[in-house]
C-alpha cells in the first residue's frame, strides 16, 4: 500500500469496488472459468494488438507496483526474454520484458509482446533456466495470440470494425478493459495454459537450457500454495486453481510439461540450468513488500512513512498491493485495509456511512462510534451481502487518522463463523495505531541473500537465519526447492531472507 492517497473520484470508487470483489473472490476460492477455444479465429489484427498493449503497458506496470530495476535486474531479465523469444514461432513481434515491483509470484503478458514477471517470481526461481521457462510461457501466450482471442470474445466480433485504427483510444476498448479489470490477463482456458507451457518448454530446449526447469518452476508455484495453506491452516487441494494465479491447475500442467520435456531432451540435468549465474544476479533483491508500500512481519503490517500499524487476527495471512492490504484467514474469512479522504465538515460516522459505505454501494446498520486504545476516533457498522458462495457478513471500520486522512477496514466472514471471529476483528480494529518516529526508523526491508553452506550447516541452521518468526524451515525449503527429506550440502549455495 503506497504512501500517497489520491482524492476520491469516480475511478477510485471503481477501484475500491473492484478491490473488494477481488478480496471476496480470493476468500471464497472463486475461479472464473474461460471458454475461449485455443483454435478460435482472431479478428483483431497484430497491429491492433501492438497498439492495445502499448496503450495499456503503463497501466499494467502501475497496477503491479511499478518497474523494478535495482542492480540491472530488468536488463538481465530482458536479455533472457529476448533469447527465448528469438526461438519462438514469432520472433519479430518486438517484445518488451518488464520486472514489476510486486512480491506476489506472478507473470503475465499483454497483447503485442508485452511480458511481465514479478520480483516475487524471481525470488522463488532457482536457476536461469527456470526464469527462461517462465518468460517462454508468457511468450507462448503472445505467439498463440491468446490475449487477442480473449479480446475478440469480450468486445464481440460485430464491433471489431468500430475500433479498427483506434484501438488504444477507443471508448469501447477502454470500457471493456475497465469492466473486466485484470481479467484480460487472467483466466486463460486450461488448454491455452497447456499450449503456452509447451511453447515455453520447446523454446527452452532450442535455446540450450534444460527444459525440465519449466516443470520445476511450476512445481514451485504449487508448493507456494501448499505452504500458504500450512501457514493459514486452510485445506490444500493441489488440483484446484487459484483465482490470483494466471496459471490454473498447476499439478496437471507439471505432468504434461515433463512429458513434453522428455521429447525435447533425453533426461533432466543433461543441459545447463545456470543456477550460479542466476543466484549472482538475484542476490540482494527485495523480498516481500517495497518500503514505499509498508512492511509485513508475520501478522503485523506497518508503514514507516504513513506512520501506522495494525495486527491481523490469528492465522490470517497478509498480502500487500499498491492500493490496499489484504489478509485471508481460515473459514473463508478475510479483511481489507485501505485509505480515503474525509471532509473537515464530516464526523467519522458521517464518513463511514456516506463516503466509505457509499463507495461500496451498500447501506450499513448497527453504526457505532468508538475510540481506539491509542485515542484515534473511529466508527463501525455492519452489512449482510449475497455472494456466489452464499451469504457473507461485512463489518466496516473507519478511522479519522489526521486532518483529511482516513483509513478503514472491511472484515468478511460467513454467518456461521461471524460470532467466532468478531472478537478477533474487534482486537484488530482497536489495535490500529500510529507509529512513533523511532519505530518507523527501525523498520527495514527484507532482502534475499545468497549464502554458501559450511561444514556442519543444516537446513535448520540456515533456516534460523531467516527473518521470519514462524515456519522458518518450511519457508527455507520452499525458496530453495528442497524436498522434505533433503539436507543442505557443504559448499552449495542457498537463498535466505534477511533484513
Amino acid at each position: 500500500m503506497r504512501g500517497n492517497v489520491k482524492k476520491s473520484d469516480r475511478g477510485e470508487r471503481r477501484s475500491a469496488r473492484n478491490g473488494w470483489i477481488v478480496a471476496v473472490a480470493f476468500a471464497t476460492g472463486l475461479l472464473l472459468p474461460s471458454t475461449v477455444p485455443s483454435h478460435a479465429q482472431v479478428f483483431i489484427s497484430k497491429e491492433q494488438e501492438k497498439r492495445l498493449g502499448r496503450e495499456q503497458h503503463p497501466r499494467a506496470v502501475q497496477q503491479f507496483g511499478g518497474a523494478y530495476t535495482e542492480d540491472g535486474i530488468d536488463t538481465y531479465v530482458a536479455e533472457i526474454g529476448d533469447l527465448i523469444a528469438s526461438y519462438s514461432s514469432d520472433p519479430d513481434v518486438g517484445y518488451t520484458f518488464t520486472v514489476v515491483n510486486s512480491p506476489i509470484v506472478n507473470a503475465f503478458a499483454l497483447p503485442g509482446g508485452y511480458v511481465y514477471v514479478s520480483r516475487g517470481a524471481l525470488a522463488i526461481a532457482n536457476s536461469e533456466a527456470e526464469l527462461a521457462g517462465v518468460l517462454g510461457h508468457e511468450v507462448g501466450h503472445v505467439t498463440e495470440r491468446h490475449m487477442a482471442k480473449r479480446f475478440d470474445r469480450e468486445i464481440g466480433v460485430g464491433i471489431i470494425g468500430a475500433v479498427v485504427g483506434a484501438v488504444g483510444g477507443s471508448n469501447v476498448v477502454n470500457e471493456v478493459l475497465q469492466r473486466t479489470g485484470g481479467a484480460l490477463i487472467r483466466n486463460f482456458s486450461r488448454e491455452q495454459e497447456y499450449e503456452a507451457d509447451l511453447v515455453g518448454v520447446r523454446a527452452l530446449a532450442d535455446a540450450g537450457y534444460d527444459p525440465y526447469a519449466q516443470a520445476d518452476f511450476l512445481d514451485s508455484m504449487a508448493n507456494e500454495r501448499a505452504l500458504l495453506a500450512r501457514i493459514t491452516g486452510t485445506p490444500y487441494d493441489p488440483n484446484r486453481g487459484d483465482f490470483f494465479s494466471t496459471h490454473p491447475n498447476t499439478g496437471k500442467r507439471v505432468e504434461r510439461a515433463i512429458t513434453e520435456a522428455g521429447r525435447a531432451s533425453s533426461g533432466p540435468g543433461e543441459r545447463p540450468r545456470k543456477r550460479n549465474a542466476y543466484l549472482d544476479r538475484i542476490d540482494g533483491i527485495l523480498f516481500g513488500d517495497d518500503p514505499e508500500q509498508g512492511f509485513i512481519r508475520g501478522r503485523t503490517f506497518s508503514h514507516p512513512s504513513l506512520r501506522l500499524s495494525f495486527t491481523a487476527p490469528d492465522r490470517f495471512y497478509l498480502t500487500n498491493s499498491t492500493d490496499a492490504v489484504y489478509a485471508f484467514g481460515p473459514d473463508e474469512t478475510a479483511l481489507r485495509f485501505n485509505a480515503g479522504r474525509i471532509r473537515a465538515s464530516d464526523s467519522i460516522v458521517d464518513y463511514l456511512q456516506q463516503e466509505y459505505a457509499g463507495r461500496l454501494r451498500i447501506t450499513i446498520s448497527d453504526v457505532q462510534a468508538f475510540t481506539t486504545r491509542s485515542g484515534i476516533p473511529a466508527a463501525t457498522g455492519t452489512y449482510r451481502m449475497q455472494s456466489n458462495r452464499g451469504t457473507r457478513n461485512l463489518r466496516l471500520v473507519a478511522y479519522q487518522y489526521s486532518g483529511s486522512l482516513a483509513y478503514h477496514f472491511l472484515f468478511l466472514s460467513p454467518p456461521a463463523v461471524t460470532q467466532k471471529y468478531e472478537p478477533q476483528f474487534h482486537e484488530t480494529a482497536m489495535g490500529f495505531r500510529k507509529l512513533s518516529n523511532t519505530e518507523a526508523a527501525q523498520l527495514k526491508p527484507l532482502r534475499l541473500r545468497v549464502v554458501t553452506a559450511r561444514d556442519g550447516d543444516t537446513v535448520q541452521s540456515l533456516a534460523n537465519r531467516m527473518a521470519f518468526r514462524t515456519f522458518k524451515v518450511d519457508r527455507f525449503r520452499f525458496i530453495n526447492a528442497l524436498e522434505e527429506d533433503e539436507n543442505v550440502s557443504s559448499g552449495a549455495r542457498y537463498k535466505i531472507v534477511t533484513e
